[in-house]
């Protein structure tokens, strides 16, 4: 008896210390795409929403716009905020007729259906940066230039969006997108946030719903970009937030919950789960408890560059990744050399690696004959990969004392 007494007690605090362990491990930041309005995460509205309830008449709608819209009569603007919007043909019928009366639809998202895409002569594109590796978006707005061009930082690495195809008599542009560099500010801008006249009604389609998450608005001075992006909304009217189609919202699709519907099942339950606990407890305290598998961290970095590669790739623009590979390569040989000019990086190479000068001469100015052209292909990437490879071979597969 004394025994078991013991035993409970070492059970109980060892458990009590897992239980305090667990709470003291830090959670990693969760970047899911939300948008939902109660979610205090990166990607959710909870600080829009707040900020919206002051400023409006906001409703929050739970239902689909087909449903909802039936029965509306009064005019509003409808807010629809999430990464992706593929409408069925229903909802859009339904969405578009209520516009032509004089609404307004606010839609911000990275995929909109190619129904709408349709219906409005538009498209839509990934925006692939062209000078630099970097993929953070610079957004700025037609409204905000007046009072200077001011740009705002979405700062961190993601893919974005933009619209083509466009017609300037039916398309006004409202703002733009362009990649973020340290070293030149005249990179090509996007557009990707219009309005769209339809009936007596306009369509305002933004494809960065980043803009409203809480990440952008808390994240310096960017909330006057999202303010201005939703001066175009008119203050006279109510705002429909559309609370349905969400990434985040919570479905009841656990089977227990229609256990907990009924009180005799509910109890029936706890009765078995508690027989449960006290057969483990006490069948299974002589044997081993089965020890987790804990996942490493995972280094997203290189997919991420893969994936840029890849795009690169796909539109042959191989003359991008010679220049990023060559840079790459000179940067190596600056650090095996501690030196920045050509004609001591060669001499220190042919010293320390006896390695013919000829040889190396001959290296960089394969190089550079790349570097003059505008265009090379995919052969001559594929020569300049086997040379750079070959050489760092070389050179690291002989030490030097």
């Amino acid at each position: 008896m004394r025994r078991d007494k013991i035993y409970i007690s070492a059970f109980l605090l060892v458990l009590g210390l897992l239980v305090y362990l667990e709470a003291q491990q830090k959670q990693p930041v969760n970047w899911n795409p939300s948008y939902v309005a109660a979610d205090k995460i990166p990607l959710g509205t909870y600080v829009l929403y707040q900020e919206l309830e002051e400023a409006f008449s906001i409703q929050s709608i739970t239902v689909p716009p087909y449903e909802f819209l039936q029965n509306s009569q009064e005019a509003a603007t409808y807010l629809f905020i999430n990464h992706q919007l593929p409408f069925d043909d229903a909802e859009l019928k339904s969405l578009l007729k209520w516009v032509e009366q004089g609404n307004t639809a606010f839609l911000a998202t990275e995929y909109l259906g190619d129904n709408l895409l349709d219906t409005l002569e538009l498209k839509m594109e990934v925006v692939v940066p062209q000078s630099d590796i970097s993929s953070r978006p610079v957004f700025s707005l037609k409204e905000l230039q007046a009072h200077g061009n001011q740009t705002y930082l979405y700062d961190r690495e993601t893919f974005y969006y933009a619209f083509s195809s466009l017609d300037t008599l039916e398309h006004e542009i409202l703002g733009t997108v362009k990649p973020f560099s340290e070293t030149t500010s005249t990179s090509e801008s996007h557009p990707n946030f219009i309005k769209v006249p339809f009936g007596s009604g306009q369509i305002l389609l933004h494809a960065a719903p980043q803009i409203f998450s809480n990440f952008f608005l808390l994240h310096g001075d960017n909330h006057t970009y999202t303010e201005a992006a939703l001066s175009y909304i008119s203050p006279d009217t109510p705002i429909l937030w559309d609370a349905y189609h969400k990434a985040g919202k919570v479905f009841n699709t656990s089977p227990l919950y229609i256990l907990f519907q009924t009180p005799s099942l509910k109890w029936a339950y706890y009765v078995v789960l508690a027989g449960s606990l006290l057969f483990i407890f006490f069948e299974g305290k002589r044997k081993q408890r089965s020890i987790p598998v804990i996942d490493p961290p995972q280094n997203h970095s290189v997919q991420f560059a893969a994936t840029l590669a890849d795009l690169y790739l796909e539109q042959q623009d191989y003359k991008s990744i010679a220049d990023k590979s060559m840079s790459f390569f000179y940067r190596f040989l600056q650090q095996k050399t501690d030196s920045t000019r050509d004609a001591d990086i060669i001499n220190r190479i042919s010293a320390r690696w006896d390695i013919p000068k000829l040889e190396i001469n001959s290296l960089f100015t394969f190089m550079n004959d790349l570097q003059q052209k505008e265009h090379i292909t995919e052969r001559e990437l594929k020569d300049l990969h086997k040379k750079i490879n070959k050489f760092k071979k070389r050179i690291n597969g002989k030490h030097t004392t």
